[in-house]
């Protein structure tokens, strides 16, 4: 008799136990709470860019430069790209007279200059050196470059862009790029001409 009464506590204890051992694990568990999913960074989507056209840009320094002729006024040849409010002027890749950021293979950075237009307002940066994304340095004579660093700012209609340019025309001679001339100005112009 007490074996049985033993064996029907052995019995009933086993569901006691996990019974309890149910309602103190759930007593003591907090909330459930959804896992959480590793940070993912969707994809950028690539830029897309749009031609505007091919433009006629014409660089002018301010009357108060005293710069060789050769460098006053200046016309080249760009392709103008937007993208949103954004502006890229780039010139010929293949053209050896644009020769900032060519480097030892001949190819570098672009030759060119960024901006960005709000409205009919547009603004340029142009860069004379290689720590930028786009550089504006011309061959302009055998042994002479001519680099332009400042800012633009115009207004862009249907023919074209008028800016006004504070910055730098400089002329650099020989292959230590020694400055030979330059007018630092307000009142240079740029001008982008459609064609």
């Amino acid at each position: 008799m007490s074996g049985t009464a033993s064996t029907g506590r052995i019995t009933m204890r086993a569901p006691l136990v996990c019974l309890t051992m149910i309602v103190i694990a759930a007593c003591g568990e907090e909330a459930w709470k959804p896992p959480i999913l590793p940070n993912v960074t969707p994809t950028p989507t690539p830029r897309v860019w749009t031609n505007l056209g091919m433009y006629t840009v014409t660089m002018t320094a301010a009357p108060s430069c005293s710069l060789p002729d050769y460098t006053v006024t200046r016309t080249y040849d760009g392709r103008l790209l937007g993208s949103d409010q954004d502006l890229v002027v780039l010139f010929d890749p293949y053209d050896a007279r644009f020769v900032a950021g060519r480097g030892s293979s001949g190819f570098g950075r672009p030759s060119g200059f960024t901006g960005t237009r709000d409205g009919e307002a547009v603004r340029f940066t142009l860069h004379d050196d290689e720590s930028t994304d786009y550089s504006f340095v011309y061959l302009a004579a055998e042994g002479r470059e001519l680099a332009y660093s400042g800012t633009a700012s115009g207004t862009m209609s249907g023919s074209g862009i008028v800016a006004t340019f504070t910055g730098t025309f400089e002329l650099r001679s020989g292959q230590d790029h020694t400055v030979s001339a330059e007018c630092h100005a307000t009142d240079h112009r740029v001008e982008l001409v459609r064609r």
